[in-house]
């Protein structure tokens, strides 16, 4: 009885559709992911996570110790209780890596990239139509600094999609790429900013009228003739860089060029000058890019910002060397009237798990990261595998300006790229478990076929 109840690899289902719903709605993100990661421990748990652990010895040794390092801190901590809740559900959300590289095993890497793409896309739509009518659309769950948080993330996995999509039989001039992204790319810029040049009504109903046909039609196009290629260059891609300049988010940016820099110095070197002029251009260009870019400094050293906030956590780092323990950065507004009251983090992810953490934590956080990235690099034979390493880096970049690993969405969706790139690891090693997986996957299917599907199938024996 339990064999069949538990027959079914409930895990696989749920782990594609959890990082399409981690980009909507966190609450529907966890109602997903808790079944899932429950059913990949009862079915490939305890052999997956070993055969991981015992290639990968450095990088889960180092994830261990950040992980030990958050419990025994929360004793040294300043709410031992709200420390160990938090470390339990970040020890039991870090179980979502193996899940999803067991998955991608079993040979769904691109659909757990496409779902992420999706979801985003979804996203995206909704900030590019609020950003033209901000006073009639109802306000997105997430906000701003997650969803600019998600995208840095995002736009790797929508790279990584696009390097492993079959590429068109014909070869695409450079006209035609520049009408399939860079136009489609500079109408949703122009449509979202709309409100802030504050155009016409007329002109705004237009050019939404516009993105709305172009969006239905070129996934139309897209869904009819299968084209993953032809989905990302016209709708992913743009959509994403659309809404991530929208947000207007600095750290972000810096995230997201330093990933894709750091990406085209390694696999594609001639690519790196144009890159730097483009993005010099789109500074200089877009008048509220711009203005967002100019005034980093003065709000940096603004009263109650960043520079006073940092400084604190120095402070805090000197008296507090275990750390105060998870979730107990709120003491900060404690030590100044100038901090706003409801911030309950450092705006950094070096310095608020240093914070936090100690400096134990801190290297053990360093070790996990830079051993992730180095082993990505190094083992990576393919862009895909870089750019998904590059995904972590622009994460992390953009975590030193924010703390986007305390922020639910962002840090589920970095868990899951992180588990894609662990998943590229040593494939042929692996490999023996994901074709476990995907072989019961289809054993489903094939059972869901009727007896006369299956009859049609057989091959006919001769009487005797």
């Amino acid at each position: 009885m339990k064999e069949r109840m538990f027959s079914y690899p409930l895990f696989v289902p749920l782990g594609l559709v959890a990082p399409f719903a981690i980009a909507i709605k966190l609450s529907l993100a966890n109602l997903l992911l808790i079944p899932a990661i429950l059913s990949f421990l009862w079915h490939h748990g305890r052999t997956f996570v070993g055969t991981c652990v015992s290639r990968e010895k450095t990088y889960f040794f180092s994830l261990s110790i950040f992980i030990a390092v958050s419990f025994y801190s929360a004793l040294f901590g300043l709410d031992i209780g709200n420390s160990l809740l938090y470390a339990i559900k970040m020890a039991f959300m870090m179980l979502l890596i193996p899940l999803c590289a067991a998955v991608s095993q079993a040979g769904y890497r691109q659909h757990i990239l496409l779902s992420i793409v999706l979801g985003l896309c979804v996203s995206a739509l909704h900030t590019i139509a609020e950003g033209a009518f901000p006073n009639d659309l109802f306000q997105y769950a997430h906000g701003a600094v997650s969803e600019a948080g998600q995208l840095t993330i995002g736009l790797f996995a929508a790279a990584a999609l696009l390097s492993s999509a079959p590429k068109p039989k014909l070869p695409l001039r450079m006209r035609s790429l520049l009408q399939m992204s860079i136009l489609p790319f500079l109408g949703f810029l122009l449509l979202g900013f709309s409100s802030r040049l504050q155009l016409s009504p007329p002109v705004q109903l237009l050019l939404a009228a516009v993105s709305l046909c172009y969006v239905i039609l070129q996934g139309v196009r897209a869904f009819r003739g299968r084209s993953l290629f032809l989905f990302l260059t016209s709708l992913g891609l743009p959509l994403l860089a659309a809404a991530l300049l929208l947000n207007l988010k600095r750290g972000p940016w810096i995230g997201v060029c330093t990933g894709f820099l750091l990406f085209f110095s390694v696999s594609r070197p001639r690519l790196l000058l144009p890159t730097i002029l483009i993005l010099f251009l789109a500074v200089l260009g877009i008048e509220p890019v711009r203005e967002r870019a100019f005034s980093s400094l003065e709000h940096f050293l603004m009263v109650g910002g960043r520079g006073e906030i940092w400084s604190l956590g120095a402070e805090l780092l000197v008296r507090y060397p275990l750390g105060i323990g998870l979730e107990n950065s709120d003491i900060i507004t404690e030590f100044s009237y100038d901090i706003p009251a409801n911030l309950n983090h450092f705006h950094s992810n070096v310095i608020n798990i240093a914070v936090e953490l100690g400096w134990i934590g801190l290297v053990a956080y360093l070790w996990w990261l830079l051993s992730l990235v180095i082993t990505g690099f190094q083992q990576g034979r393919r862009g895909e595998t870089k750019l998904l390493a590059c995904g972590v880096v622009s994460w992390q970049v953009a975590g030193l300006f924010e703390y986007n690993f305390g922020d639910s969405e962002v840090f589920l969706l970095a868990l899951v790229l992180i588990g894609l790139l662990v998943g590229e690891f040593e494939r042929s090693t692996l490999g023996s478990v994901g074709k476990g997986v995907r072989r019961e996957v289809f054993q489903v299917f094939e059972d869901a076929r009727s007896p006369l599907e299956r009859a049609r199938k057989r091959p006919i024996r001769p009487l005797s």
